[in-house]
């Protein structure tokens, strides 16, 4: 429920409204009785300040309300419609029906009873104990096909400065001045703050000629009309259009003292230009209209207390700051360190009907591996054992409320790992070749990283490799040459995750690969992305020749196109120096200025391809040139 504190918040400070309206004033002028029927118009923000006067009516003196509502999209409608009964202690009882309608067939239906008051309470905590007015909203639901109970408990208070003495955050009172108009069907404020969040806050349609309510008279009666609509275009485009358009009216009796009745919709089409009768399309609307009269006793089967928690004998936790729709946690004993947050749950509990489950984080016996932190969150922090406490006032006689205490003990565990990550010494140069006469290093993690760390290893080939494990790392010393040798890892918490790393062991082919590039030209015309080949820009560039020279220099030559690569607009050769170990190629341009100067680059297939990598980081796939 909305605070209806925050609803008119100049409603103090509204006796009357401009001349221009009468909504709320006599219509006689000097002596004469007779009522002259006019036409004329006041605007928006009068019209609001009239509803805020007429909202006081309604609490003082409606005693039956009528409430209707459509909600249409695409052919789908939702209708509810309630009819409320206003007693004589200002409390509420409602009839509702929702009904859900598909293609103009009934598809669910369901009905429900409201009920909102005002009564005393007494709390009581630990040794203290105070009574406090409260206000109490209950829906019941008969089937819940379509919506579920909800029950809600808001303090009664004076001022705001007394929350603030009490603890409580803004949504957990209402003022006192505002009781009146909460225990009642709030008819009018829903009409108020539709309007008021729907069109005068709509700037697109509080800007227009039409932002202003039509006013008309008659001798019964005076009604106010207000329409607008406005369009947007998609900004890419232009292709999508966008069509509003808004309606509100309400009538008051003679004098203007009360509204009788009021009506509201908005709808929305969306569509492609030129589509206009398909695409999505939504109108939603809702009337009301109010009785005045002598108010009687309500007679209610709803007893507000049985929606309220009196004992909880067993909670639900969840892995989430507050509880939420998901499976709660199954085994409290075995939950994983991974886990961000904790909240509890009513699982058990009385009286059944109760709705409001949610339990308050209070303590937990151990702060190093739950930490209740400064937002009043359960944190997981660590391994480790803990008993988490949670509060609920707890009913423990009618109108009396007792704040109690449930307790559970988690055990926080290490999670299982999932994967292995494995990263190799910095001259391993990611060809999956292991050179001899080279030493290397594998560091393996497991992750998450709060599992288990530990793992064994096992070499399909001991004459081939050499390993060693110092804690998390592997140092491997190459043995002999050999196409194919495996390093198997198992997780030591979880056996049946394995991971294999497998290598080609060789000797160094440092003069081998400089003899076969000192020989060969090459040209690129692809480059990789992770490991796709994607052809370089029409409209760009291609290396059209590369070549290594025996002294160590070298010459790039790079054919920049125009379109389509067929008109060359200019040819650019760069020369180079150049190192080779092993399968590694390391460049230094002769011009630092050169376009895209190459940095690295791998020797694979015994030479026949290039892996090289440029300043902008780009992969470039270089190949023997016809």
């Amino acid at each position: 429920m909305k605070k209806t504190n925050k609803l008119f918040k100049n409603i103090a400070l509204i006796l009357t409204v401009s001349s221009l309206m009468s909504c709320g004033q006599n219509n006689e002028e000097g002596t004469s009785s007779e009522f002259v029927p006019s036409e004329e118009k006041i605007s928006l923000e009068a019209g609001l300040r009239a509803l805020e006067t007429l909202n006081t009516q309604e609490a003082e003196k409606a005693n039956k309300v009528t409430i209707t509502s459509s909600s249409v999209t695409n052919g789908t409608e939702t209708k509810t419609e309630e009819i409320f009964q206003i007693g004589k202690d200002y409390s509420s009882f409602g009839n509702g029906t929702i009904t859900t309608y598909q293609n103009n067939q009934i598809e669910k239906s369901d009905t429900y009873q409201i009920r909102r008051l005002v009564k005393e309470d007494k709390i009581i905590d630990g040794s203290s104990e105070a009574t406090f007015e409260r206000y109490y909203s209950i829906v019941d639901y008969e089937k819940e096909n379509q919506k579920k109970d909800t029950a809600s408990v808001y303090y009664v208070l004076n001022n705001d400065s007394e929350a603030s003495t009490l603890g409580l955050n803004s949504y957990s009172y209402i003022l006192k001045d505002d009781k009146n108009v909460a225990s009642g069907a709030m008819a009018i404020g829903l009409f108020h703050d539709t309007i008021n969040g729907q069109i005068y806050s709509n700037v697109s349609l509080n800007t227009l000629d039409s932002a202003f309510f039509k006013v008309s008279k008659t001798a019964t009666e005076q009604k106010y009309e207000y329409e607008g609509t406005y369009e947007s275009i998609s900004e890419e485009d232009n292709s999508e259009k966008s069509v509003f358009l808004y309606k509100a009216s309400f009538i008051c009796n003679k004098e203007g003292t009360e509204l009788l009745s009021y009506s509201y919709s908005s709808e929305l089409n969306q569509f492609r230009v030129g589509e206009e009768d398909s695409g999505y399309h939504t109108i939603y609307s809702f009337n009301g209209s109010l009785e005045y009269g002598k108010r009687e006793e309500i007679n209610s089967s709803i007893v507000v207390d049985d929606y309220f928690l009196s004992e909880v004998t067993d909670i639900d936790l969840f892995p989430t700051g507050t509880p939420s729709s998901d499976t709660p946690i199954e085994d409290v004993t075995k939950i994983s360190a991974e886990t961000y947050y904790l909240s509890a749950r009513a699982k058990t509990y009385t009286p059944s009907k109760a709705v409001n489950l949610d339990l308050i984080n209070y303590s937990s016996s151990k702060q190093s591996v739950v930490k209740l932190d400064s937002k009043g969150i359960f944190e997981v922090l660590a391994p480790g054992s803990t008993i988490l406490t949670f509060l609920y006032e707890g009913k423990s006689a009618p109108g009396v409320y007792q704040r109690k205490k449930v307790s559970k003990r988690v055990i926080i565990e290490k999670p299982l790992p999932d994967r292995f990550v494995v990263v190799e010494s910095e001259n391993y140069l990611g060809d999956g070749i292991l050179y001899l006469e080279d030493t290397y290093s594998l560091t393996v993690s497991l992750y998450p990283k709060t599992s288990e760390q530990d793992f064994t290893f096992e070499v399909s080939d001991t004459s081939v490799l050499e390993v060693n494990k110092v804690g998390n790392t592997l140092n491997v010393k190459p043995l002999k040459e050999a196409s194919k040798v495996t390093i198997t890892l198992t997780s030591v918490a979880s056996p049946t995750l394995k991971e294999e790393i497998t290598f080609a062991v060789k000797g160094d082919p440092t003069e081998k690969n400089k003899a076969y590039l000192t020989k060969t030209t090459y040209q690129a015309t692809k480059y990789l992305a992770l490991s796709t080949e994607i052809a370089l820009s029409k409209w760009g560039y291609i290396y059209s020749k590369l070549t290594f020279k025996v002294d160590g220099t070298g010459e790039r030559e790079q054919t920049i196109f125009e379109e389509d690569n067929v008109t060359v607009n200019k040819v650019v050769t760069d020369t180079f120096t150049y190192e080779i170990s092993r399968s590694k190629i390391t460049f230094e341009f002769d011009d630092a200025s050169a376009y895209l100067p190459f940095t690295t680059g791998l020797i694979k297939e015994s030479g026949n391809r290039l892996e090289i990598v440029d300043e902008g980081m780009k992969t470039l796939l270089f190949e023997v040139k016809a």
